[in-house]
Parts: C-alpha cells; sequence; structure tokens
C-alpha cells in the first residue's frame, strides 16, 4: 500500500511538473519568436520588468529604428527549434534552442527564464551605451547592423549573471 502511495504520488508530481514545463517551453518560445522577428511589442507580456525596461525599451527605439528595413526583411521569417530546458532551481530555468533563418541556417540561442507571480517570463537585462539627447552615444550604424548580424541579436541571448 505504501509502495502504491508513493507511485501515485510521484506520478502525481510528474504530470504537475509536465504543466509547468508547458508553460516555461511556451513562454520562452513566445518571447524568442516575437524577438527573432524583430517585433518587440510582442515580447513585452513575456518578459520580466527589468527586461521590459532595461532590454526592450532600448531595442525598440535605439537598436530596430538603427536596423536597415531590407535586411529585417531579408532574415525574416525565422524557424525555432527547441533543443533543452534546465531548471536551475525552483524559479529560475535556462532555456536552450536554435534558430533558423534566410540568412543564418543554425544559430545556437539561450534564454533565462524567472518565474514571477506564478508565470515564466524571459530574464535579459542588459548593459547598453547612454542616451544623450534622445540618440545613443557615439553609434556607428553600419557597425551596429554588421554586429547585429554577427551575435544574431537580439535572439541569441546570453545570461549575464543571476539573480
Amino acid at each position: 500500500m505504501r509502495k502504491t502511495a508513493l507511485l501515485l504520488l510521484a506520478a502525481f508530481a510528474g504530470l504537475a511538473s509536465c504543466g509547468h514545463d508547458s508553460a516555461l517551453k511556451n513562454n520562452a518560445m513566445q518571447y524568442a519568436q516575437a524577438m527573432a522577428d524583430y517585433d518587440i511589442d510582442r515580447a513585452y507580456p513575456y518578459a520580466t520588468p527589468e527586461t521590459q525596461t532595461l532590454t526592450l525599451d532600448y531595442f525598440k527605439t535605439a537598436l530596430i529604428p538603427a536596423l536597415d528595413t531590407a535586411y529585417i526583411a531579408s532574415n525574416t521569417p525565422a524557424t525555432l527549434y527547441l533543443d533543452s530546458i534546465i531548471h536551475v532551481s525552483d524559479t529560475q530555468a535556462t532555456v536552450y534552442f536554435h534558430k533558423k533563418t534566410p540568412l543564418q541556417p543554425h544559430v545556437n540561442c539561450v534564454l533565462d527564464m524567472r518565474l514571477r507571480n506564478g508565470q515564466w517570463l524571459a530574464h535579459q537585462p542588459i548593459k547598453h551605451a547612454p542616451f544623450i539627447g534622445g540618440a545613443v552615444q557615439a553609434i556607428d550604424t553600419a557597425g551596429l547592423e554588421q554586429n547585429i548580424r554577427q551575435a544574431s541579436a537580439p535572439t541569441k541571448i546570453i545570461p549575464l549573471g543571476r539573480s
């Protein structure tokens, strides 16, 4: 009887974690797909408040406007493939996936996720150049586009630390 109860408890815990992983996977892929499509507005609901303020606002006001629209059009649509999910803790996970675009056939990507108020959210606050008078200080647009192409930003997400 005790063995049966333990098996039922283990099965229930497994089912509960499946739903947990399903929400984690869905939110991570929704965020990553929005970023891969250069649709920053679509990424906001899947991001932590820090990511919204430090990353998405910056991308929306400084980086995306600096990109050549022909480049964006030539590098979309993106297709994402989930590789694995690693649970770092009960409230933190790392999602590994790769993307394929017309210009980049295989780019490995990593996305940190945090559980906040019962919802898994992308967590990638970045440091960036300071704004001066509404413009990014000392930014070379051609160099920026090349760096973004090489790094596959904004979807090649590298964890910048655990918090």
